[in-house]
């Protein structure tokens, strides 16, 4: 399955929670399959934090890497290309293509940089509207979205209550816990004390790869759980000897592979963008916007799957039971499924064939 990057080009002002102005918004999304006349299969699918719009498939002939999900997105998978037409859009503020940090600012003819306006996840859904409304989708058979993407599927549904028939929130919370946030705040701390980082004005020079490397290093201990690390590395040795050396250099596989993170830093993201991107993230909060998940979500008309993670103790069961709750007291039609895996918060990508892919291809499936 090839695909190619597309760029919507808007010219509507969007008025951002903070009270700024966003103009001359430019969108990067891709699709998949064939829109049907009714223009009633379409799946809108929110990316997780560090992908983009390239959900699946390969980009050009000469592209070996696939899109982040596609395990998930294709012919005959879960979400089946061959009935469905996909849909994914990198949020504003993303680094692929829409409009962000790295984007000229008309006003200047400069990268925004750090002069880019902080948004949030509300401004992210409300943006990718544009695309929407631009391919003349007025309702959705599906919308998806794994951890920050399924921060976007629920301001999505508050937004556009009757926009689409089927929901899948995945490792998901209703808000931002202030571990999550010091965790943020430490990768983006890490990002800033790079002295090539220059208050966000690198697009020109050196590129800020410690910064971006020990962020990783945060991003890798937020993604794995220490069963993952156990399993993966225990206290193997790497000289493979039960001896060790008694030296500052890494002797554990486990710190060799945080030193292979740290040389590998460029992780396809710019630093600017992760600075904004987890801002978005800190701000999230339902209840504080709206006053209540009940409040937020009275005017939903849609079948929610909510799927979570024993492991993951980022966005644990708890919190997925409190949306759950919610959409019942509501009358919303939900299912609430929580699997086992090792992997925890990332096993919606790492793991999806061990549960995921039979409750999301059964959800799409199943008529009400």
């Amino acid at each position: 399955m090839i695909v190619n990057k597309q760029i919507h080009k808007t010219h509507s002002k969007l008025l951002l929670q903070s009270g700024k102005t966003l103009e001359n918004i430019e969108l990067a999304y891709e699709h998949y399959g064939v829109l049907n006349s009714e223009a009633s299969n379409a799946i809108l699918i929110f990316h997780a934090l560090t992908s983009n719009n390239h959900v699946a498939g390969k980009y050009y002939k000469d592209e070996s890497k696939s899109g982040w999900w596609d395990v998930a997105v294709g012919p005959s998978k879960a979400i089946d290309t061959e009935r469905f037409f996909v849909v994914c859009v990198n949020v504003i503020g993303g680094s692929s293509g829409s409009t962000s940090p790295a984007s000229i600012n008309y006003k200047t003819n400069k990268p925004y940089a750090l002069d880019f306006p902080v948004v949030t996840i509300k401004d992210m859904a409300r943006a990718t509207k544009f695309v929407l409304d631009y391919l003349k989708i007025k309702k959705l058979y599906a919308v998806i979205g794994g951890c920050f993407g399924g921060f976007l599927v629920m301001e999505w549904l508050i937004l556009f209550p009757e926009s689409t028939q089927k929901a899948i929130i995945i490792s998901a919370t209703p808000s931002t816990n202030a571990y999550s946030m010091a965790l943020w705040e430490t990768l983006r701390q890490a990002i800033y004390f790079d002295p090539n980082f220059n208050n966000g004005n690198y697009y020109n020079s050196s590129y800020p790869t410690k910064g971006i490397g020990f962020g990783r290093l945060v991003g890798v201990l937020l993604w794995m759980s220490k069963s993952v690390f156990d399993k993966k590395f225990g206290l193997k040795l790497i000289n493979n000897s039960n001896k060790p050396e008694y030296k500052l250099d890494p002797e554990f596989e486990a710190q060799r592979f945080m030193h292979n993170i740290l040389g590998n830093a460029n992780i396809g993201i710019d630093p600017n963008s992760l600075l904004y991107l987890t801002k978005a993230i800190d701000y999230f909060n339902i209840e504080r916007d709206y006053g209540s998940l009940t409040n937020a979500f009275k005017k939903v008309k849609t079948e929610a799957l909510l799927v979570s993670y024993d492991n993951d103790w980022r966005y644990p069961v708890e919190e997925m039971e409190k949306i759950s709750k919610a959409f019942y007291k509501l009358g919303i039609p939900v299912k609430c499924r929580n699997l086992h895996t090792s992997f925890g918060h990332g096993a919606f990508i790492y793991d999806f064939m061990n549960g995921t892919n039979k409750l999301i291809n059964e959800f799409l499936n199943t008529q009400q």
